[in-house]
């Protein structure tokens, strides 16, 4: 499936470029459409590419990693190179997991007009994961600028997570301000690149009108990241739900283990008793079938003991009664003698000799 990517020259637009790159294409060439047909097509993501007048593009150096120190320092870190109060700005960030590199790389955008970009392309049925300054989609020039010039304007991509946009009359002294790269890759001449150019080497290709791979790698400055504080907060917690799911995992897994061994050991406990059970059930009543549901044992060994006389609970309970109360009787009167006494299922029989 491929990754859309739509290009957008203004806000409002009714005509956006756009290009579907696979993982396999190196760049692809930009086409004009209208949202109808955007909106129809397929796609496994979306980048929608914005003016990079729109967006500034820093790199800073602060102490920490801790990405909710890094969101909370940053604008404060800005605030000296920002026109705007920081209070109007959303910024986006990502920092290396390099332990060498203490660098991390914003992106700015005015929260109102990132609002405004966000609502145009939901009327037209566009939902990006990915939003970015259009300068991404120009290829990164190793050791070298990659510069896009539009009639009076530059667009540089300088690596993979950096570059700028200026009014040709200032590109020079930016260049030169900059990083010493050896190489200036420019999809056309103009007059300003002479004094760019006399120190490094220079290649024109055509790049306005194509989007190249390494657009893939500035997604970590998405400027759609941090609309969700929810998700903020569960990027920040992903170490600590790692090592928590690791070990709610092994807890379970030892539950488990045990629950087994439990209900194997009771199952086999279980048999043991059907076992004994059967086996009393045939020595008694050797000629009665054995049955699996142990209520049904338990009514024909009720209704087996009833056949032979010993359900008398009520009757033992009566004779004794009978005895205790005539007992003094006896004692009290020497003339009488209790010779025999006989108890049955008909009654109880005393033999008493006077």
């Amino acid at each position: 499936m491929h990754w859309l990517i739509i290009k957008l020259s203004e806000l409002n637009t009714e005509s956006p470029s756009y290009c579907l790159l696979d993982k396999k294409d190196t760049s692809k060439q930009f086409i004009t459409t209208d949202w109808e047909q955007l909106a129809s097509l397929k796609y496994k993501k979306c980048i929608v590419l914005i003016p990079s007048t729109e967006v500034t593009l820093n790199s800073i150096k602060l102490p920490t990693k801790s990405y909710s120190q890094l969101k909370k320092a940053i604008p404060y870190a800005l605030e000296n190179e920002l026109a705007d109060d920081v209070s109007t700005l959303h910024f986006s960030f990502y920092r290396s997991d390099n332990k060498a590199s203490s660098t991390t790389h914003t992106a700015t955008i005015n929260r109102s007009r990132l609002e405004a970009w966000l609502y145009f392309l939901t009327e037209h049925n566009i939902k990006p994961q990915y939003l970015l300054p259009d300068l991404f989609s120009l290829p990164v020039t190793k050791q070298g600028y990659t510069l896009a010039i539009n009639d009076d304007h530059a667009t540089v991509r300088e690596n993979n997570l950096s570059g700028f946009s200026c009014n040709m009359s200032m590109l020079p002294m930016l260049i030169n301000d900059s990083e010493n790269k050896e190489t200036l890759t420019c999809s056309q001449d103009h007059p300003s690149l002479e004094e760019i150019t006399l120190q490094r080497e220079y290649y024109s290709v055509e790049l306005s009108t194509t989007c190249h791979a390494d657009l893939i790698k500035a997604l970590p400055l998405n400027l759609l990241q941090g609309l969700n504080n929810s998700d903020d907060k569960a990027f920040e917690k992903i170490p600590y739900l790692k090592s928590i799911a690791t070990l709610a995992l092994f807890c379970i897994a030892l539950w488990t283990g045990q629950t087994v061994i439990k209900n194997q050991s009771l199952s086999h406990e279980i048999e043991q008793l059907h076992s004994e059970i059967n086996t009393l059930f045939s020595d008694t009543l050797p000629n009665r079938p054995i049955d699996s549901d142990y209520r049904i044992l338990n009514a024909q060994m009720e209704e087996a003991l009833k056949s032979y006389g010993t359900d008398s609970q009520d009757k033992q309970a009566s004779a004794l009664q009978l005895l205790h109360s005539i007992a003094p009787k006896l004692a009290s009167d020497k003339s009488l003698k209790l010779k025999k006494i006989n108890y049955d299922s008909l009654g109880l029989l005393l033999t008493i000799q006077a």
